[in-house]
């Protein structure tokens, strides 16, 4: 079974998906606490700590972690959350993803016109 996750849980929790999962797409949004807080609401501690705990007890169980790219929120964010991983594990794999806007953010500047 696959998982697709941002990584805010408990350890609890994330113990108990680590035991089912057979692989995992972790999305870290930002490294920052700001950043992060201002686009979920919620802090990025748990975030970092259960990145870190997987990278370091279930890296094989980890198929990419990636960051969607925000143009003036999120790019100036890469090269901390790249840092990170590299010091916890260099093999592991690093995605960027292009923004899509919707929602909220429909109508920022990176939205291409078609």
């Amino acid at each position: 079974m696959g998982l697709a996750t941002n990584g805010f849980s408990t350890l609890d929790t994330l113990k108990r998906l680590m035991a089912i999962a057979t692989y995992i797409n972790f999305e870290i949004k930002a490294f920052d606490y700001s950043v992060h807080e201002l686009l979920t609401g919620a802090p990025v501690e748990p975030v970092l700590r259960n990145a870190e705990l997987i990278m370091m007890q279930h890296p094989e169980k980890i198929r990419v972690i990636r960051t969607v790219i925000i143009p003036g929120i999120t790019d100036a964010q890469v090269l901390k959350i790249a840092e990170f991983i590299k010091d916890i594990n260099r093999d592991i794999r690093y995605r960027l993803v292009g923004f899509r806007p919707s929602f909220i953010l429909y109508y920022h500047p990176g939205r291409q016109s078609a």
